[in-house]
């Protein structure tokens, strides 16, 4: 796909499938549609690829795999059908009041290196629950976004859950302390967390690699 000075091509709500390499000297804009990859060699997705660094869908169907070398962020999903997508640390998962992307765990192939998701939040206030997608997350990775324990109160704001917990020889609530910013959060477990008395909105991000 080779797009010349001061030419421009936009992909709404359609999808273009790229076989090979992506030389754009002008404008490539698909932050409301869809782009599969799919060579035979490996292909990029260089610096200045995306207007915005940013599309909807993003596909991978080649073998040989998809490298990202400039940040890149989707809105909708990404789907690794077959061959990897090395994220190089630059994919982000947006995170809006109207929709939430998301990588689709159908394919075949998977999604290698740190990513970077979003979760908006339309309220802050109180007690949010949270499971990470990522296999190497701790608690601290909250830490930018409130804290742990209330440094007034000393109240702590983060928990995790312990179904068998017990006091006393008796069932007791199951929700545990857990705010140690090097307390690893495990993998399919869901998580309390209070993001304090602001009735705006808020937008969380954490990154890490995906399970």
């Amino acid at each position: 796909l080779n797009i010349a000075t001061n030419a421009s091509l936009v992909v709404d709500n359609h999808e273009l499938m790229i076989g090979g390499s992506i030389v754009n000297q002008g404008t490539l804009n698909a932050v409301s549609g869809s782009i599969t990859m799919t060579g035979s060699a490996s292909q990029e997705i260089n610096t200045g690829t995306f207007e915005w660094g940013r599309i909807k869908n993003l596909k991978l169907n080649n073998s040989a795999g998809l490298i990202l070398n400039d940040p890149f962020e989707v809105t909708g999903t990404v789907l690794a059908q077959s061959g990897n997508i090395t994220s190089n640390g630059n994919l982000k998962l947006i995170s809006t009041a109207t929709q939430t992307a998301l990588i689709d765990g159908s394919g075949q192939g998977n999604i290698l290196g740190n990513v970077s998701m979003q979760r908006h939040l339309d309220v802050a206030y109180g007690y949010k629950y949270f499971s990470t997608p990522f296999s190497n997350s701790t608690v601290g990775d909250f830490s930018s976004f409130l804290d742990l324990a209330d440094p007034l109160t000393g109240f702590p704001h983060f928990y995790s859950y312990d179904e068998n917990r017990q006091s006393n020889g008796q069932d007791a609530s199951g929700w545990v302390i857990d705010n140690l910013p090097g307390s690893a959060l495990k993998v399919g477990y869901g998580y309390a967390v209070n993001f304090g008395s602001s009735g705006t909105s808020q937008l969380v991000e954490l990154s890490g690699q995906v399970n």
